[in-house]
């Protein structure tokens, strides 16, 4: 059954489209976030400003495409990354009907500990349930190396009933390879594995403390080693000996020794395998500790490395940290209000970033002291939101992340920061070093920065233009008299030709007024549909999009043009707009659609045909709108047609309005948008007749419904004009039959279209 395949086929390939996601692992911020780079933030720019339109315009590769070349999936992983069930489980419990024995699940065997919780709840609003009467039960089961959990929901009359069942591995218990349940590991006192992994220093410290009870029972342990011990009393050292007026409210090393001990401790039983990243842990003197994952990087708390894990005491589990866990209360807002900040956290509340700084989503915030901002001036102020935006991360990175090889990052507006290590100082940007590292507060990361980093979206729009070899026409721009306006004229656009263009299209005699309109004819203001209104009062631009089948049953972005001048690179920002790179000068339309029918010499027939009928009305008085593309018969293809038809195209006025629509499609097409491609998978557009044409390409030929071109892409005021070698007419079929298309020579049939 070919035609059944190839319609299930054709169904599953536009479902596949439509359900595009991308599934990110625990890690998955990180994935997308942070990756390994070879080239500068500026270089990314490709080109130094406009970025390429084959990632851009792909909007569903984002900006991960055009930016580092390799992320790190952490493929040496163990764990199942998309938590499915063993194919075996499924059939556990049925019936052995072959006589073989099946293996038994882990969770079966022996030493493991089983966990339910229930609970009910009661819908007053039957209307939002799946199941408002009678009964429905729905299953998910997650497995993973240490735990296997399964969530069933029940809802019956309007009652939700969930029970989560887990089965993991009774404390002392671990599983190995190959065997069922869990087998017996060795546990030991916490005095004991700390003299083990050299951390007996801080369980001396526990008992000057009289906390030794305090790490008994079901707890989790982040013990510090012996020598992260002796530079915390280093510091306190250190700090007495130093007199000062000042209070120290930063990362100074807590004097409050019960307080420290107890930012080691967490309640119940974390193994590594139970953590994930951005996990908060709340700890026993009621601060919190982070965990953070990172591809190929140490596990961290609180920006500490954890180095030995899981190592079981009597009842609970120890990790060996490098250093001492200084108790966090504080947010980002609370270390930002610190005097140094005060003009920092100025700009902050200016730009309307200040709120997110005390929220619950975690941030990483490049934070600069008072001096470093009064040194940027005035220069960037109109920017200052896009460079403040650079320095907040939208995830928690610790400055163990950076090492020799580059490395990037996203900031909150999805721009790359380079992150790197540079002679013992972590660089951001370029050059810019980072003063103090790794402050935790209660929602993320603060680090100090000795000075700002610039991102390209706070260039001016002249310095985007000279760093991206569009000289010549910053050279036109500023001959109009146009460029200071357009430099602090907040959301512009602007479509920007090439070097090559300009100096082909662009007289060097013209005046600057000539100049002027040319430029505000580039310059986009407010989009409604297909049409884009100007700074040039009266002249619109018209958008198109590729006409090409592919690209949507993929979910991808289509090439764009404007004016039928494709778009070869977009996306340059500058501080208040955006600018797009375009394949040519770009000339504002001078004559209407019925102006350019009346004067080309080619379409005298098709002007004598238009007269007289409804539609030419329509046209002249601008009711069709500004979003059409006109197929334009030229006289040699009414020359072919024999007299007879031809003298009833040009009297039956009713019978040449009919044609005439036909040629009139509501959407504006370019030939240079149109791609090759075959059937089934041809593009349609439809026609003020109510027919559909197929668009394609035959070799260099644009064709519409089997009809040539022989000259495209003539924009005109409020649509695009395409000469046509052939007349598309129009053929009623009776409703009450079914249109059946066959491909020739084919089994192939798409009915009822």
């Amino acid at each position: 059954m070919v035609k059944l395949s190839f319609l299930l086929l054709l169904v599953g390939l536009v479902c596949l489209a439509s359900s595009r996601k991308i599934y990110d692992d625990p890690n998955g911020l990180r994935l997308t976030g942070l990756a390994k780079r070879d080239v500068s933030r500026e270089e990314l720019e490709d080109d130094k400003g406009l970025t390429d339109q084959s990632a851009s315009q792909e909007n569903t590769k984002e900006e991960t495409t055009k930016k580092p070349e390799e992320i790190d999936d952490d493929e040496d992983s163990d764990e199942d990354p998309f938590d499915l069930i063993p194919v075996r489980s499924i059939f556990d419990n049925l019936p052995n009907i072959f006589g073989i024995s099946q293996p038994k699940s882990w969770w079966s065997g022996p030493n493991v500990c089983v966990d339910r919780e229930e609970k009910e709840e009661k819908s007053d609003d039957f209307g939002s349930d799946f199941i408002a009467f009678g009964s429905a039960q729905f299953s998910t089961c997650q497995n993973t190396p240490s735990k296997y959990t399964c969530k069933t929901i029940t809802k019956k009359n309007g009652n939700t009933k969930t029970v989560i069942v887990s089965y993991q591995c009774c404390h002392g218990f671990r599983r190995t390879s190959g065997n069922p349940g869990c087998s017996k590991v060795e546990t030991k006192p916490i005095a004991d594995i700390a003299e083990e992994l050299g951390a007996s220093k801080f369980a001396d410290l526990v008992k000057t403390t009289g906390l030794e009870k305090e790490l008994e029972g079901n707890v989790t342990i982040f013990l510090p080693s012996d020598q992260a011990v002796s530079e915390h009393h280093d510091d306190l050292d250190s700090m007495n000996q130093i007199l000062t007026n000042e209070v120290q409210v930063s990362n100074s090393p807590i004097h409050d020794e019960k307080a420290l001990v107890r930012a080691h401790v967490v309640d119940g039983v974390y193994e590594v395998s139970d953590m994930y990243d951005e996990m908060i842990l709340p700890t026993r003197d009621n601060s919190t500790l982070r965990i953070n994952f990172l591809p190929n990087r140490p596990i961290t708390v609180n920006c500490i490395r954890m180095n030995t894990t899981d190592r079981l005491t009597e009842k609970g589990v120890v990790h060996i940290v490098d250093s001492l866990i200084q108790p966090v209360k504080g947010t980002i807002a609370d270390r930002l209000s610190e005097s140094k900040f005060s003009k920092f956290k100025d700009l902050l509340e200016q730009s309307d970033l200040w709120n997110i700084m005390s929220g619950d989503k975690a941030l990483t915030v490049f934070a600069v002291e008072n001096e470093a901002v009064e040194k940027i001036g005035d220069k960037y102020k109109m920017c200052m939101k896009n460079i403040l935006a650079h320095h907040i991360l939208p995830h928690s990175l610790c400055s163990i992340a950076a090492d020799s090889s580059n490395l990037a990052t996203l900031d909150i507006t999805k721009s790359w920061l380079p992150f790197t290590k540079k002679d013992d100082f972590i660089i951001i940007g370029n050059k810019t070093k980072l003063i103090e590292t790794d402050f935790v507060t209660t929602n993320g990361i603060v680090h100090t920065a000795d000075s700002f980093v610039v991102p390209s979206s706070a260039r001016s729009i002249s310095e985007l233009l000279e760093q991206s070899n569009h000289k010549e026409w910053l050279s036109v721009v500023q001959k109009s008299g146009l460029l200071d306006r357009l430099e602090t004229t907040e959301n512009v656009t602007m479509f920007v030709p090439t070097n090559e263009a300009v100096k082909e299209a662009i007289d060097s005699d013209m005046s600057p007024d000539e100049l002027e309109k040319l430029v505000r004819f580039h310059i986009a203001k407010d989009q409604e549909g297909h049409s884009i209104s100007t700074w040039l009062d009266g002249q619109n631009l018209t958008v198109s999009a590729e006409k090409n089948l592919f690209p949507s049953l993929l979910g991808m972005g289509r090439v764009m043009s404007v004016q039928c001048t494709p778009l070869t690179k977009i996306g340059g920002r500058v501080c208040n707009g955006v600018l797009h790179e375009i394949e040519s000068v770009m000339k504002p339309a001078t004559e209407t659609v019925d102006e350019y029918i009346e004067s080309n010499p080619e379409l005298t027939t098709f002007h004598k045909m238009m007269e007289g009928t409804k539609i030419e009305s329509e046209i002249k008085e601008g009711h069709l709108g500004s979003d059409i593309t006109l197929l334009a018969i030229i006289n040699k293809a009414f020359d072919d047609l024999d007299p007879e038809t031809l003298d009833l195209l040009l009297k039956d006025k009713t019978l040449a309005d009919e044609v005439i629509r036909s040629h009139i499609l509501k959407e504006p097409i370019c030939c240079k948008n149109i791609a090759a491609s075959s059937w089934p998978f041809l593009p349609v557009s439809q026609s003020l007749s109510g027919r559909v044409t197929e668009v394609y390409r035959k070799g260099s030929v644009a064709v519409f419904g089997q009809v040539p071109t022989v000259s495209c892409d003539h924009v005109v005021k409020g649509a695009v004009v395409h000469l046509v070698d052939g007349i598309k007419f129009t053929h009623q079929r009776p409703r009450d039959r079914e249109l059946i298309l066959r491909k020739p020579n084919s089994e192939i049939i798409l009915a009822g279209i």
